[in-house]
């Protein structure tokens, strides 16, 4: 017995099949940053300016400035302490 397929057309691997997923998904992202953002403000005790957290390729990557080397590691251990892994790129610039 010969069972013939036919392949799907495009359009269906084209489709966004679970939007509710990506909603869950994106929600759940910015959850992630607006914690770390909160928490690097509370430990640095507002010493980050013009603070930006980012999710790019898997990783988390801070930028903005502050004053002291201190205060940046700060940043970068509160960020860690949220997320639990090294996936951190810290591009706070001390100015």
């Amino acid at each position: 017995m010969t069972l013939l397929v036919e392949p799907a057309p495009a359009a269906v691997f084209e489709q966004r099949l679970y939007p509710r997923f990506e909603a869950s998904v994106e929600a759940e992202m910015e959850e992630l940053i607006t914690e770390i953002k909160r928490l690097i403000r509370h430990e640095t005790n507002l010493g980050v300016q013009e603070m930006r957290v980012a999710l790019k390729d898997g990783k988390v990557i801070l930028s903005g400035h502050c004053r002291t080397f201190y205060t940046k590691q700060l940043a970068q251990q509160a960020a860690m302490k949220v997320i639990g892994t090294d996936e951190l790129v810290n591009d706070i610039r001390v100015a």
